[in-house]
């Protein structure tokens, strides 16, 4: 309690000590007596608060001191200015009082529900569905395999079989006949291994991301949760796709062996070349590729991530030494990181070894190299090295596993430097910058030089490399041509490693200096990135890790430390932390914790243990919270330019910007938004799917060695027949035979590869917790899967010749080999239809009064009307607009379209009741499919067509004609109507009616709108990401929006944005964009946001 001369400290009071007040902050509007100040100053929450005496806070006016620093009404602090009221609020206010203000929101609430954002829902369903996948398909190409190799087996038999009938003369034939056979089998296991190989990879890095992605919810802050969930939803769109594309993969196809036994070579030993055909056959697909095909799409900008060297900022992972060998002196020059990312290091001149890290640190191995000294070292793959010797010429291919020297390349001239990217190695010597090629150690000079020592490394087309001696780093292209030199001795002094980021910025290591220095892309700005103030000392060589925006450097000598408490090591004293709170961005000790959690600034932050923070992936902990202009907390997210910003930015580059949200209120509304779910949802059913692949392909293979072992026999049995005229036949056969089970093997075994590399992207995953872009590219790939003929069951045949059995005499082999591949017999299943979302739509739904429409293109259709054309045609345009062609119909009078796939269109037809299937690529009909009455809009989705005709609306299949009616009209149409669908939704217009009603797929009718006030003459209907229902009304020139829930409805475009008579609309809504076409022929597209 407070006296008339004494103020007591706030921090001691909330823990139940009495004790006087020596200062004052207004900012915590709280008092501090000596010992809290001291805390406070130091805290990363206050320590950039100005405290002031509290003789100096007694001497404020009445009026002054009275002035409350907190929001009467939500009790926050007051942070943000109302221009247009001219008041002080609190961001609370911003939503309720202010909510249509500009320029100002609330920037308090951003950090409480974050972590129930349902991104992460969305993510976890998105690697099961992936996993699912890889599962499928491997073990349906494992199946393969296995019966490609059974194949193999009887066709081995078959020829054994055959040979025996044969007498000496056919032994030779009856060798080349086995060895055909093992070779086509080779080929079909080989292809079916390398798909399960790709699979189980896929399905292991799928698993570690289910097993640790409930760290990342239960320890990762509101801010790294939700920057985090986006890089992570990319990385499983990536493996997702890749899943999809497994469908059309042609090592999916089931694989056969068969050999055609030659005719004659009963009756023709001196004519007949072979025991019969092997080949093989493809049955279709047994497995499924299916996925959620409507996912939430989040974006959170990359504009997140520094790319200004002013702006950049680091954060220190992890510190760990280099084993001691014989001495503890250490020479350590170079260093790379494996694609599994294990860390190798060079131990030069005292130890002369290569030393091997796993990536937390600990020791995997040293290799001894005996007389040599190693200088700087390449990764080419996970067992081999290229590294350069000290004061030598050569570059050195070394194999880890065996421990040996593969292959040695000579330069000419001293090495120093080196790098490996994509079967090349770049090296400085002392006279030149040069590339060797891994394959046959040719060598190109890049760029000549009198005396050059440094290292180097490459980033897309460019190559930057440091020069010791002249204090210089060069940027050149492939071609040898200088982009730009930097030179500063006052900044860089004794350049040695060089790395790039993926935003192009270029780190040096500056022994002299003992710094690392940060280098603009084109080269004309240069800062001290990280310091000796920072514990650097004689830095070698850097390594950047883009994908995880990480930066690996080393030192002569390295020590180990541990996370030390921020507030300690403040104040110059050095103790470990205990603690860590991802707010602060800081670790804490006991002591400081307990400070921590009593100060006004932080004690609502949630502190967590320091063992669960470490848990955390390093993608994730690395997320800044602050920022990097202003260093203070992210509170705001700005959704025109997609960023998060503090409360400082508002007044600067966000003056101007409107609907600023609250990190508070995103958390709030993401922590149940279901995208972990989602998530979840994706990882199980990729899991399924590469079982059910894997299961297939195991079958397969079954096959292939049972279909092999039939020919062997077969061959065997005829050659028993056959004389040693034969042998060489038999042989030549037998190689067919394997070549071509060797071809189907190889195509299923190079599946599994790309399956297992999926796999391994998705357990990096799983263990990085991170995500979102890197989903699309990957699951346009698993999409393509469904068609890829790989996925065909293949099999192994062989038939025997008929004339061996009489044609001995004319026989010059025994038969010829061949590979059969059928459809896939497996199926990739993937949900179809995931929520489509925008992550700020998910934290407040989109309204049809924020809708707009921004002109994009118009273009006009050739001589004739769009609706009903008169010139009974289809046109088609390309994506800029122009003319494509034009495909006439002859009699027909197309009303509306809709697209099956890339070349195959259904129509209808004005005054019919039938629906034909088109193909636009050679122009003839596929299919007509009748209905019950005069058909007008349809739409398609997957393998069903829905329409509205006079009567009802119903829908058909594809593939068998089968139709059906969803829903009968109590009135029959006279005019029109159109159809679409979204989701599990169907949307239906009535011209006649005035009316727009929203179905299930069952028929039920969930809402109608109808008002013709503003839906007069309701046309065409489509449907954006968002739920919100677009419907052109023809008789009132315009474009309307309907709320998802069909209560509310708004003008989007209207004649005076040159609207007339619009009648169809196709919304895209990966693109957000909005087709509109007119009766008269006019077409634009919109741009919708």
């Amino acid at each position: 309690m407070d006296t008339a001369t004494n103020t007591l400290c706030g921090i001691c009071d909330a823990q139940h000590v009495t004790k006087c007040a020596n200062f004052w902050c207004p900012e915590c509007d709280d008092a501090l007596c000596t010992e809290c100040n001291g805390h406070h100053s130091f805290s990363k929450a206050s320590r950039h608060h100005s405290v002031i005496q509290i003789e100096d806070y007694r001497k404020l006016p009445t009026d002054i001191s009275s002035i409350v620093h907190h929001c009467i009404e939500h009790e926050k602090k007051l942070q943000i200015f109302c221009p247009h009221h001219d008041q002080l609020c609190c961001l609370l206010g911003i939503s309720t009082s202010h909510k249509d203000c500009t320029g100002m929101l609330t920037i308090e609430e951003m950090a409480i529900t974050s972590k129930s954002n349902g991104l992460l829902e969305s993510l976890q369903k998105s690697l099961e569905d992936l996993k699912g996948n890889i599962d499928n398909i491997v073990k349906d190409r494992q199946l393969n395999l296995a019966k490609i190799e059974h194949q193999k087996t009887d066709i081995h038999a078959g020829i054994k079989r055959l040979r025996e009938k044969m007498n000496s003369h056919f032994d030779k034939l009856e060798q080349e006949i086995s060895k055909e056979l093992n070779a086509t089998e080779w080929d079909l296991k080989t292809k079916i291994e390398d798909l399960l190989k790709e699979l189980k990879e896929k399905s292991e890095k799928i698993a570690m991301l289910q097993n640790n992605i409930l760290d990342f919810k239960n320890h990762a802050s509101d801010v790294q949760i939700l920057i985090g969930s986006k890089t992570l939803e990319k990385k499983i769109d990536s493996v997702e796709t890749y899943v999809q594309s497994l469908s059309e993969d042609e090592r999916l196809k089931q694989l056969s062996l068969k050999c055609t036994y030659n005719e004659g070579i009963e009756d023709l030993l001196t004519r007949l070349v072979s025991f019969g055909t092997a080949s093989v056959e493809s049955s279709p697909r047994s497995v499924k590729v299916t996925l959620e095909k409507n996912k939430q799409a989040q974006i959170i900008s990359s504009g997140l991530c520094p790319k200004s060297v002013d702006k950049i900022r680091s954060k220190l992972i992890r510190e760990f030494q280099i084993p001691k060998g014989k001495s503890n002196e250490y020479n350590i020059n170079g260093s790379a990181i494996f694609p599994n990312r294990k860390i190798v290091f060079t131990d030069c001149e005292n130890h002369r070894r290569l030393v091997i890290l796993n990536e937390d640190g600990s020791l995997d191995c040293e290799i001894p190299l005996s007389e040599l000294m190693p200088f700087d070292v390449a990764c080419i793959d996970d067992t081999t090295v290229a590294f350069t010797v000290w004061d030598s010429s050569e570059i050195y291919i070394f194999d880890l596993r065996s421990k040996s020297i593969k292959k040695q390349i000579q330069t000419n001239k001293v090495c120093f430097g080196i790098t490996y990217d994509n079967g090349m190695i770049y090296y400085c010597n002392e006279e030149h910058l040069g590339v060797a090629q891994l394959k046959d150690s040719r060598l190109t000079t890049i760029a000549k030089f009198d005396n050059l020592m440094g290292y180097v490394t490459t980033s897309g087309e460019m190559i930057y490399f440091t020069d010791y001696d002249t204090n210089s780093v060069f940027c050149f292209n492939i071609k040898g041509k200088k982009i730009w030199e930097y030179k500063e001795k006052t900044v860089l002094d004794g350049p040695n490693g060089v790395a790039v980021d993926k935003n192009g910025i270029v780190y040096v290591a500056s022994e002299n200096r003992h710094c690392i220095v940060a280098i603009s892309p084109d080269g004309e700005k240069a800062v001290n990135f990280l310091s000796s103030a920072d514990g650097i000392e004689t830095p070698y060589k850097i390594i950047c890790e883009n994908e995880r925006n990480l930066l690996r450097f080393q030192e002569p000598m390295e020590t180990p430390t541990d996370i030390l408490c921020g507030i300690c090591d403040a104040q110059h004293v050095t103790k470990c932390a205990d603690f860590w709170c991802p707010e602060c961005d800081d670790g804490l000790c006991t002591e400081c914790k307990t400070h921590h959690s009593f100060s006004k600034s932080s004690r609502h932050h949630d502190v967590i243990s320091l063992e669960n923070y470490i848990k955390l992936p390093t993608d994730i902990s690395s997320i800044f919270h602050h920022c990097t202009e202003h260093e203070k907390k992210f509170y705001i997210y700005c959704p025109h330019h997609d960023l998060f910003c503090c409360h400082l930015c508002l007044s600067t580059s966000h003056k101007e910007c409107t609907g600023m949200l609250s990190v508070e209120e995103i958390a709030k509304t993401s922590k149940s938004s279901g995208l972990l779910e989602s998530l979840q949802k994706s990882l199980e059913d990729m899991k399924s799917n590469i079982d059910n692949v894997v299961k297939d392909r195991q079958s397969n293979l079954i096959k292939i060695k049972e279909e092999q072992q039939n020919i062997h026999a077969g061959i065997k049995q005829l050659r028993k027949r056959i004389n040693s005229h034969f042998d060489k036949l038999e042989q030549k056969i037998v190689e067919e035979l394997n070549a071509a089970e060797l071809d189907m093997k190889m195509k299923i075994e190079d599946l599994f590869k790309e399956l297992r590399e999926k796999s391994e992207s998705i357990a990096v995953l799983q263990s990085s917790k991170t995500i979102e872009k890197k989903i699309q590219s990957d699951e346009t790939y698993i999409q393509s899967l469904t068609k890829d003929v790989r996925l065909k069951q293949l099999s192994l045949k062989y038939s025997h010749n008929e004339e061996i059995e009489n044609l001995f005499q004319s026989i010059t082999s025994f038969g010829l080999m061949s590979k059969e591949s059928s459809p896939p017999c497996v199926e990739i299943k993937l949900e179809k239809n995931k929520q489509a979302q925008i992550l700020t739509a998910s934290f407040i739904p989109k309204s049809v009064d924020n809708v707009c429409a921004k002109l994009v293109r118009k273009f006009q259709i050739p001589q004739g009307k769009n609706q009903c054309d008169t010139n009974m045609r289809l046109v088609i345009f390309s994506t800029d607009g122009s003319l494509d062609y034009e495909i006439p119909l002859s009699n027909l009078r197309p009303f509306d379209v809709a697209c099956i796939d890339d070349t195959t269109v259904a129509f209808t037809v004005v005054d019919s009741s039938e629906i034909h299937i088109f193909d636009v690529k050679s122009k003839i009909f596929k299919n007509t499919i009748q209905t019950n009455s005069s058909c007008f809009g349809i739409t398609c989705k997957d393998t069903t067509i829905y329409y509205g005709n006079r009567n009802s609306v119903g829908y058909v299949q594809i593939n068998d004609n089968s139709s059906s009616s969803l829903v009968n009209l109590e009135k029959s149409i006279s005019y029109f109507c159109y159809v679409t669908s979204f989701g599990e939704l169907l949307y239906f217009s009535n011209h006649d009616a005035d009316s727009v009603s929203c179905f299930s797929f069952k028929g039920e009718k969930l809402w109608e709108f109808t008002d013709e006030t503003f839906l007069y003459g309701p046309a065409g209907v489509a449907v954006d990401r968002n739920g919100i229902v677009y419907v052109a009304t023809a008789n009132s020139h315009g474009i309307m929006a309907i709320s998802p829930d069909g209560k509310k409805v708004a003008d989007v475009l209207t004649s005076e944005d040159g609207i007339e008579n619009p009648y169809k609309l196709f919304c895209d809504s990966s693109r957000d964009v909005l087709l509109v076409a007119e009766y008269n022929g006019n077409c634009a597209l919109f741009e919708i946001k």
